[in-house]
């Protein structure tokens, strides 16, 4: 149910981490990134990136990029040394919002879950939504007071211009041990 991007709460609120340098790679100015979006094509080349260093915000180029182990390996524009690559270590590469896909019915990003209002279809509160759990076989949804698979047969409504999430009274109950 979920998918794609996570928020970057360190940054402005409109901004979507889809990745954040972790080295060096090289001696001509690449650097290894760590890819935290479903969609590695927005670090393609033509793409622009942003990122909040210790001159403000600016926009990066890609010129190129390539998969290793796991990681790409990116070069930006006017990044043309190991020096320069080196003081990207660490930075998170952001997007704005409105360049994110749109998605298929029934799919979320995760900074769209995050934050919703939880309630069985009998009006029952049961908090936000804290973060996202991914396990192997589905993501699972944790609140202050459950925990929630990410599931049709558990969720009954996502409505993101109400903010909330409603559960099935029935999962509830199975949850609850109330059945």
């Amino acid at each position: 149910m979920t998918t794609g991007s996570r928020a970057n709460q360190q940054n402005d609120p409109c901004d979507i981490c889809v990745g954040q340098i972790a080295a060096p790679h090289g001696l001509e100015g690449e650097v290894a990134v760590e890819p935290l979006t479903e969609y590695p094509e927005r670090l393609a080349p033509g793409a622009e990136v942003f990122v909040n260093g210790a001159g403000g915000r600016h926009a990066l180029a890609v010129v190129a990029t390539r998969p290793h182990r796991g990681r790409l390996l990116v070069h930006f524009a006017g990044v043309e040394s190991r020096e320069a690559a080196e003081e990207l270590r660490g930075v998170r590469l952001l997007i704005r919002r409105s360049q994110l896909a749109p998605l298929p019915p029934g799919r979320y990003y995760e900074f769209q879950i995050v934050g919703l209002v939880v309630r069985t279809e009998q009006g029952k509160q049961l908090g936000r939504v804290q973060e996202i759990l991914h396990t192997g076989a589905n993501d699972v949804y944790v609140t202050e007071q459950v925990l929630v698979p990410a599931l049709a047969a558990a969720v009954a409504k996502i409505d993101l211009e109400a903010g909330e999430m409603v559960l099935r009274d029935e999962a509830w109950a199975v949850a609850t041990g109330a059945r």
